[in-house]
């Protein structure tokens, strides 16, 4: 799919591989520059990959679980921003206070997406106890507040 349509800049998570096999991945999907977040255990990975044609990539930060890109072309400056949240609610504790601080003073546009792996309504999931966890209401939070 990569190869059939024009994409200049892919994020990849739960990847499972590092070091030189990652970055042969990367350029056997045609991608001549990447920033990978290795994965923690059994689960986490999170790649960044782009050409050359999307413009100047700089790394802004990254952590265990996002990696934050300013992305500039000519005179236009994109913030992107993205997520790999855990699994886990203990090992994602403090990430949506971690995105409200990696975004606080951003003044340019910005494109946060991933995979946040909890919910902010509960018709997104089937079963449970009728009542949104602690982390989703402050994932609802974090949302709102941006």
């Amino acid at each position: 799919m990569v190869k059939k349509w024009s994409t200049e800049m892919l994020a990849i998570f739960e990847t499972h591989a590092s070091g030189e096999r990652a970055g042969q991945i990367c350029r056997g999907l045609g991608f001549e520059n990447s920033f990978i977040v290795d994965f923690v255990g059994q689960s986490g990975g999170l790649w960044l990959l782009w050409r050359q044609e999307i413009g100047d990539v700089v790394i802004v930060n990254s952590a265990e679980q996002f990696i934050h890109a300013r992305v500039t072309k000519e005179t236009e400056v994109l913030h992107l921003i993205v997520v790999y949240a855990a699994p886990t609610v203990s090992r994602r504790s403090g990430l949506w206070a971690q995105l409200k601080e990696e975004t606080r003073l951003i003044t340019d546009p910005v494109i946060i997406g991933g995979d946040f792996n909890t919910i902010v309504r509960l018709d997104e999931r089937s079963g449970g106890n009728g009542r949104l966890s602690p982390d989703s209401l402050a994932f609802g939070d974090w949302i709102n507040e941006r």
